[in-house]
């Protein structure tokens, strides 16, 4: 009986070798597919007359991400349904006026000057095939549906008037480049990145054969498979004879009954992959050319130095996939670029709720790329954005794990003491203070709604920025503590 011991001990090996196999992968690379299309759809019998609350249309969409533009009053707010491929409608969601603008007197504001006067937030509502918009508040003229894309087959036509559709196939810039010799250069680095997948072995390796591992990098991984080569080891020994308990009486039999029983256990339950825990290392970013990014339709300049982070949420709907993150930005940027007019997207990064991290504007993830994230408060900042709405929703471990590693490395890069206090000057922009007002914050790292009139990010990660602003200082490398002010903009 005791023979029959070398049965698992050979099922162990065989599974202790491929394990040994299994290795982190080079960043999956998202397929840039096919550029963005945006049309804007008008809605029957709001176009050049102004509609009161109430006032509900529905039309045929091809898209992925919808917005709603509008003439009048900013305060109108919108509730927008839609119909997937299978007939069903997914429940409404409540959108208002964009929260984010860049700074007055920019470049880019002059060029989204040229946007329609009102718009909503872009909202991702996956493969939707029909909208209905119902106004809730307020008054509006001219509304329409403005239809995102992401991976077009073809041009998508007008609906209904002489609208035609807007196709991202924007040239290089030709503006200035930021400055090449701040950190990061103009050219953002190819690596490290990284899609959140899980580790494969090595083809034609023996892990080809062994999907169902769980991802052990690193030491553990070794910790792992010599646990299961040890207790094989020992079971073989058992079946060839090894009596422990037959020289050294009972309690060697348990002693080694007990390292058997340790063993068992480290083998079926391995030791997890810790969590970065400072700024010294980059955390995997998927870039822009791996997310499908179209280039920018201008340039922003470099606002070294470095000198608060910013959390958003993008408000989009939770019930996302992690493979779906990618046209949730790309179709975030088309809105961006071609509904409201902005050079690029809003954002300097992107986390989606599966701790995915995406390059958001151009110009070097280690530069202080001037964004469109606060209006007035764009300058030395990095705007960061949360994949979801969190109002009500919690922010999952992961985005957490990665929000926190990104504001550690980023602020470290930059000599940032997230829990020092700085100064400002507002630009005024639609934000909380008027243009030429000096602000004054004890920390690094706020939320959008410390800065604007609005419920951005929501009160689920408004709540816990005490607790990040904590947990990022404790991994911040070698921080300066001064206190920094910006000059006032000049008239």
């Amino acid at each position: 009986m005791r023979r029959l011991l070398l049965l698992p001990a050979l099922a162990l090996v065989l599974i202790g070798t491929p394990v040994l196999a299994l290795e982190q992968p080079p960043a999956a690379s998202p397929s840039p597919g096919p550029t963005p299309s945006v049309t804007d759809v008008p809605l029957p019998g709001a176009q050049g007359t102004t509609v009161q609350p109430g006032f509900e249309r529905q039309v045929p969409v091809d898209a992925s991400v919808v917005g709603v533009t509008w003439r009048g009053d900013p305060s109108a707010t919108f509730t927008v349904e839609t119909k997937d491929a299978s007939g069903n409608w997914e429940p409404a969601t409540k959108v208002e006026a964009v929260d984010n603008a860049p700074d007055p007197g920019t470049a880019e504001a002059q060029r989204a000057a040229s946007a329609p006067k009102q718009a909503t937030e872009p909202i991702w509502v996956k493969d939707a095939t029909a909208v209905r918009v119902r106004l809730d508040d307020g008054t509006a003229a001219d509304v329409k549906v403005a239809a995102v894309d992401p991976t077009p087959e073809t041009p998508q036509p007008s609906t209904g008037d002489s609208t035609t559709a807007t196709s991202t196939t924007s040239t290089p810039p030709t503006t200035a480049t930021p400055s090449s010799s701040a950190p990061g250069g103009s050219t953002p680095p190819s690596t490290p990145s990284g899609t959140g997948q899980e580790a494969t072995a090595p083809p034609g390796s023996a892990g080809a054969a062994t999907g169902w591992f769980p991802r052990i990098d690193g030491p553990q991984r070794y910790a792992f498979a010599g646990a299961l080569f040890a207790l094989a080891l020992l079971l073989g020994a058992l079946a060839l004879g090894w009596s422990p308990w037959r020289r050294g009486g009972s309690r060697r039999g348990l002693v080694v009954l007990a390292a058997l029983a340790v063993l068992l256990l480290a083998a079926c339950h391995p030791i997890p992959v810790s969590s970065p825990t400072t700024g010294t290392t980059q955390p995997a970013i998927t870039m822009r050319s791996q997310w499908g990014a179209a280039p920018p339709r201008c340039t922003n300049p470099n606002t070294d130095p470095l000198k608060f982070a910013v959390v958003h949420h993008t408000v989009n709907s939770n019930n996302y996939g992690p493979a779906d993150s990618a046209g949730i930005v790309r179709g975030i940027q088309a809105y961006h670029e071609n509904t409201l007019q902005y050079c690029d997207i809003a954002y300097n990064f992107l986390v989606d709720k599966y701790g995915q991290i995406f390059e958001g504007r151009w110009g070097g993830i280690k530069n202080v790329v001037l964004g469109a994230h606060t209006g007035g408060f764009n300058s030395h900042s990095t705007g960061i954005a949360l994949i979801g709405d969190y109002r009500y929703a919690t922010i999952t471990s992961a985005q957490w794990r990665s929000l926190v590693h990104l504001l550690q490395w980023k602020l470290s890069l930059h000599g940032i003491d997230a829990t020092s206090r700085f100064t400002t000057v507002s630009n005024g922009g639609g934000s909380r203070f008027p243009a030429g007002t000096l602000v004054s914050f004890p920390y690094r790292i706020l939320g959008h709604t410390d800065l604007w009139p609005t419920e951005c990010p929501g009160a689920n990660v408004m709540s816990q920025l005490p607790r990040l602003r904590s947990e990022v200082q404790a991994g911040i490398v070698a921080p300066t503590t001064t206190t920094t002010t910006t000059t006032p903009p000049t008239t």
